[in-house]
């Protein structure tokens, strides 16, 4: 069951907010569908926390003490400013995005997935996968 998600780009989404550590996540959210630690040795260990149904993963750094520093949005409802984004073509979304004064954004594009980049919202927008919001 996916859910709509406002995002807060900078802040988080809805009332789920950068800084927050996983038990306040938990707390809102329930359980989590799987966790996993991963340890990069450059930047240490990251945990995360997989909620399929919703379409939500949050992701908390060691090097900053396990706080929530990213989320990944792969849900069929997420609102930016009040409007539904989600599975819109990058052509609407680059109008979009040029309609609220974003207008340096940067294309992305690999084998496996193609991206829009918006460095002053700290966002990552996917076609193949979703959105992903950073601190």
């Amino acid at each position: 069951m996916n859910t709509s998600v406002n995002l807060l780009p900078g802040k988080g989404m809805d009332d789920l907010f950068f800084g927050m550590d996983e038990t306040h996540i938990e707390k809102k959210l329930g359980s989590p569908d799987f966790k996993e630690v991963f340890e990069d040795k450059e930047f240490g260990k990251t945990r995360v926390l997989y909620y399929f149904d919703q379409g939500l993963t949050f992701y908390f750094d060691e090097e900053d003490d396990f706080r929530l520093g990213c989320l990944e949005v792969d849900a069929m409802a997420f609102s930016l400013w009040g409007e539904n984004i989600a599975r819109i073509s990058k052509k609407k979304l680059k109008k979009f995005l040029s309609e609220k004064g974003i207008t340096e954004i940067e294309e992305e594009k690999d084998e496996h997935q193609d991206a829009l980049v918006a460095e002053v919202l700290s966002a990552t927008f996917y076609s193949s996968f979703g959105l992903e919001l950073l601190r």
